[in-house]
């Protein structure tokens, strides 16, 4: 059914962002030029669409276990204010969860921020070097006017410093790629964790489910430090953990 290609594509597009993440850093290791700054910015891009998408599907995911209306589906994010009121109207919990001020409504709106970059002026590379040596690093350059929000967001989720944000050259921040995606992947990945969790799929027409049913299975061959393993690999361990 259209309900489980829904439920599909939360976990592809999480795939496919680790994939162009993994280029982000390739990229990143390699002696900075104009390609390799190229190659890490466009990358970046797919990293923000895919997650963003991951929420999204998830969003339309709980808006038909809540029963709201189909015509309003297209409308389904946890950083629109309108739909969450909707949401509210029917489970309070899970939508007060994505308020503006609080640790999940923050990283959703930081997302939003950055993925929305591409319908407007594009965040920019710029190569920091040093004088007789070349460039030695590439940064993201983000507008002044999305960058002040883009801060604000960050200070609340443990500090501009933290997530290596900062103004390089007047009117404009920066940030360094690498480490921007290595706070943002984790984090967006626990709000991901947390939405599945609390959206209330029992609600669905013919669907019974036990407390056990609610876990990881306990056969399919990973215990604990499997898991664990796995996800310190992916970079998904540990994200910040500050709440606004």
């Amino acid at each position: 059914t259209d309900l489980v290609y829904l439920a599909h594509a939360a976990f592809t597009r999480v795939q496919r962002a680790l994939h162009a993440r993994d280029l982000v850093h390739r990229a990143l290791n390699q002696p900075p030029h104009n390609d390799s700054a190229e190659l890490a910015l466009a990358n970046l891009d797919v990293v923000m669409l895919t997650l963003m998408g991951a929420l999204d599907a998830t969003a339309r995911i709980a808006h038909r276990a809540l029963g709201l209306p189909a015509k309003t589906e297209p409308y389904a994010g946890w950083q629109r204010a309108e739909w969450l009121k909707s949401v509210a109207s029917r489970d309070a919990a899970l939508a007060e969860s994505f308020a503006a001020e609080t640790w999940n409504g923050t990283v959703v709106r930081l997302l939003a921020k950055l993925r929305n970059a591409v319908h407007a002026a594009a965040p920019a590379p710029l190569g920091i070097g040093i004088p007789g040596l070349g460039r030695q690093a590439t940064m993201v350059s983000f507008p002044h006017t999305d960058a002040q929000q883009l801060a604000a967001y960050m200070d609340r989720l443990g500090g501009r410093e933290r997530w290596a944000f900062s103004s390089v050259v007047p009117d404009r921040y920066h940030a360094d790629p690498g480490t921007l995606l290595e706070h943002l992947f984790p984090a967006v990945v626990k709000v991901l964790d947390e939405t599945m969790a609390s959206t209330p799929i029992e609600r669905f027409a013919g669907v019974q489910l036990k407390p056990e049913q609610c876990q990881p299975p306990e056969n399919d061959g990973f215990g604990q430090w499997e898991r664990t393993s796995i996800a310190r690999q992916l970079a998904l361990g540990q994200p910040p953990t500050d709440t606004p």
